[in-house]
């Protein structure tokens, strides 16, 4: 992501093109992902996991091969439109472990995407020998990598799964051996609730909040001169933080405060940070608010994908965690945009 807005500079893109390349990935996602989550409920996880880590690496790829803004575009949405891997995995968790160490494993796998925001930009200056298309082609190893683990050792956690290729015949067991009380359950899944609807609401305004971020560089750069440098610095030691706390503080603190509870933390610590972020104008106490914001999204993300799955039976818990990745991913596009014409209004 990070060579992105440079890489499409070169071949003539402006700062809207740039806007609508990343906005594709997004719009792609939030139908994306409703598909993907759903798919993964009828035939299993796996086949659903390797087919986004397929459809990455073919992006990457395609991106190397881009001589064009518009081809650049089409490997955005490639990698949007299969981008439900998150929720497939919190549902893979959901698959496999009990209820008391569920908060853990998914605050492992947020752990696991902040540790590749922080390695990722030091693999790229690692790598600065190579071209920009060159580091596309090697970034397109890793998702070919992790297909190929997955290949070997990971095993389908989906007990309803149904294989594509017996699917006739286990429609029609299916329809032979239903019970009575199947029609009701067949119901209650196919309505959300009105608590999962706040939920996905919840998720919506928590990346909407968190999404303004998108600017901070900016306001970083005219409210304390800091550079490219500085603010990496920040980024990457805000990220080791939240990992660290990710994989040894989220389970006790669910299981002291609940999930309910935690998750209102959460969106307080958010709050308060983004707010402490706008205000503050002594560097040491900004950066502290900077770190409680981040911490805040990460406690917040964790509880309420935790509060998802507990809502969710066990035939719905793919399309649900979906739904609430594909709302978060209608706030990236929204927040953004809106955060952009705010601050350029803003007169501080």
């Amino acid at each position: 992501m990070p060579l992105l807005p440079f890489f499409a500079m070169e071949q003539g893109a402006t700062a809207l093109h740039i806007s609508f390349m990343v906005s594709s990935n997004y719009v792609a996602q939030m139908i994306g992902c409703i598909l993907v989550g759903k798919v993964s409920d009828t035939y299993g996880r796996r086949p659903v996991v390797l087919l986004c880590l397929l459809a990455s690496a073919l992006s990457y790829l395609n991106m190397s091969k881009s001589y064009s803004i518009i081809a650049i575009a089409l490997s955005r949405i490639i990698s949007g439109s299969f981008g439900g891997l998150v929720p497939i995995m919190q549902s893979t968790v959901a698959d496999c472990s009990n209820q008391q160490d569920r908060p853990k494993y998914i605050g492992r796998i947020t752990a696991t995407f902040g540790l590749g925001f922080v390695l990722g930009p030091l693999l790229c200056a690692m790598l600065s020998n190579f071209s920009t298309r060159k580091k596309f082609r090697f970034a397109a190893l890793m998702p070919l990598l992790g297909g190929l683990v997955t290949l070997i050792f990971a095993k389908e956690t989906n007990k309803n799964a149904i294989s594509i290729f017996d699917w006739p015949i286990k429609q029609k067991i299916y329809r032979q051996t239903t019970p009575s009380n199947q029609q009701q359950v067949e119901q209650k899944q196919q309505q959300l609730t009105s608590r999962m609807l706040l939920l996905v609401l919840n998720g919506f305004l928590l990346m909407f909040s968190f999404s303004t971020e998108s600017i901070y560089p900016v306001f970083a750069k005219d409210r304390f001169g800091y550079d490219d440098l500085s603010v990496s610095k920040l980024l990457a030691f805000t990220g080791v933080l939240v990992g660290l706390f990710q994989t040894c503080g989220i389970k006790p603190l669910i299981g002291s405060l609940g999930k309910h509870l935690t998750l209102a933390v959460g969106n307080f610590l958010l709050a308060t940070g983004l707010v402490g972020i706008g205000f503050i104008r002594q560097q040491l106490s900004h950066n502290a608010c900077f770190a409680c914001h981040v911490l805040g999204y990460a406690i917040a993300d964790t509880a309420l994908a935790s509060l998802v799955i507990y809502y969710s039976s066990p035939q719905s818990q793919g399309r649900n965690l979906a739904l609430s990745q594909a709302a978060q991913a209608c706030a990236r596009v929204i927040s953004p945009l809106t955060a952009g014409y705010l601050y350029s209004r803003s007169m501080w």
